[in-house]
């Protein structure tokens, strides 16, 4: 049996707009109420929940190469939106979101946008991006399990069987209104862990 529960994501694992998370900063400790603690519950075992809200595939992959992962953790990864991107310098992550367009200082998301995103691009990088982190997990012979935020068909290996559009639309959002809400949360960590303890 799993010693932890290791979590990586966005704000969907975060527990963004969960009651306990409302109106997270970074830095802020992710909701009690999310699913990874749910799973966590579920599975009797404790849990390290280390999503970023408003992360890109990127830097959730940049975030599993920097956390130490052994044999014995259960590793589950809820990819985020193709379109957002992360500048890495010096250990730091900057996020490129269409949120931040006409927040930032410097309109680094808008040019990004407007002369560099594109779908292709989006798609093309996708499967790459989630390969790695595929195989930094596996090094350390860790049972790891990956599920879509929307299905795309370009995953190279199996994910989970969890529509998360269709969990979106049948319960009722969190209370920001953007965000997965709390029947959500409870009903995926569930499938989760009917799907990751048969396995």
């Amino acid at each position: 049996m799993y010693s932890r529960i290791i979590t990586f994501g966005c704000s969907n694992t975060f527990g963004q707009g969960l009651s306990d998370c409302l109106h997270a900063k970074p830095g802020d400790k992710a909701s009690k109420l999310a699913w990874p603690s749910v799973l966590g519950r579920l599975y009797n075992r404790p849990v390290v929940n280390c999503a970023i809200p408003g992360a890109s595939n990127l830097e959730i992959l940049y975030t599993i190469a920097n956390t130490k992962i052994t044999a014995t953790d259960l590793v589950i990864v809820l990819w985020t939106h193709l379109e957002r991107w992360t500048k890495i310098n010096n250990g730091k992550c900057m996020q490129i979101g269409t949120w931040r367009i006409g927040k930032e200082k410097k309109p680094v998301s808008a040019t990004y946008y407007k002369y560099i995103q594109s779908e292709c691009t989006d798609k093309f990088l996708y499967p790459v991006i989630i390969r790695e982190a595929d195989r930094i997990i596996k090094q350390t012979n860790t049972k790891n399990y990956h599920i879509e935020l929307y299905k795309t068909n370009l995953f190279p290996f199996t994910c989970l069987d969890i529509d998360m559009v269709k969990l979106r639309k049948i319960y009722p959002l969190a209370e920001d209104k953007n965000h997965i809400g709390l029947l959500a949360h409870d009903h995926l960590a569930k499938k989760i862990y009917e799907q990751t303890n048969l396995l």
